[in-house]
């Protein structure tokens, strides 16, 4: 490996490293991966767990945020060429609980009768309205380098949308838990648990700070685009990516612990 030159070294290979490497890439870099473990792909682990012939995913198994994002926009004709078929369903989750059971639609008008129904509709209209008139800004956050300086045209767009005030009260939002935030907005105990777990899928608790913008922008996703998931698990999607990293003639080590 000493003989050998690199464009970029990425430490790492679950998703987030993947795409980049894929990305640098394609771009003509070359790429190399170190994974400390023996496997790539990070949380993601398509394992025959069980029964012979069923695949399993043990950790992440949905994509609602990659396939929403412009990495995935930019990859995905490469990624098709190599075997990643994404499917969907227009009832993507749903909760059952002791205080009952409900399920959210892609479809608007669907979720909104389900939330009618748990007693939530104007909660939940308002608050989507509102989201959806950040939406650009907080997905933005969600792919923004805070180290550079181009990261500050988001606080920019911010306040001139918002005004100054505007720009604190939406600074505090992101900073709120869910607990609270989820306690405020809805009434149904089934709502709150329908929504409430989506924080735990970022690596926080309901009571974690940020952890209410992490809610929003997850339930918002999967309300506007479902819960893709690739044909014959993420293993496919990893191997696509490391298929596309190798072929610029990048490489990945595995057990290789920086």
């Amino acid at each position: 490996m000493s003989q050998k030159s690199y464009d970029a070294i990425v430490v790492g290979s679950g998703i987030n490293a993947l795409v980049a490497g894929a990305v640098l890439s394609k771009s003509g870099w070359k790429v190399l991966l170190c994974e400390r473990n023996n496997v790539a792909g990070g949380a993601i682990r398509t394992e025959a767990a069980t029964l012979p012939g069923f695949t399993h995913e043990l950790l992440s198994s949905w994509h609602p945020l990659f396939v929403g994002g412009p990495a995935y926009a930019d990859l995905a004709e490469e990624l098709t060429k190599r075997g990643v078929i994404y499917k969907n369903t227009t009832s993507p989750t749903g909760v059952v609980c002791s205080a009952g059971t409900a399920i959210l639609s892609t479809d608007p008008v669907e979720t909104a009768k389900e939330m009618d129904r748990l007693g939530d509709g104007a909660a939940w209209s308002g608050m989507m309205q509102e989201f959806g008139a950040k939406i650009d800004l907080a997905f933005g956050l969600l792919g923004a380098d805070f180290s550079r300086t181009n990261s500050l045209k988001l606080a920019s767009t911010a306040r001139k949308r918002f005004g100054n005030r505007g720009l604190v009260a939406t600074g505090a939002e992101l900073l709120e838990p869910a607990a609270p935030w989820l306690d405020r907005t809805f009434s149904s105990e089934v709502t709150k648990s329908l929504l409430a777990p989506w924080a735990l899928h970022n690596g926080l608790g309901p009571d974690d700070a940020a952890s209410a913008f992490i809610t929003k922008v997850i339930g918002a996703a999967v309300a506007f685009g479902g819960m893709p998931v690739p044909v014959g698990g993420g293993i496919k999607l990893v191997e696509a990516l490391i298929g596309i990293i190798k072929d610029a003639g990048g490489e990945l080590l595995t057990s290789a612990d920086v």
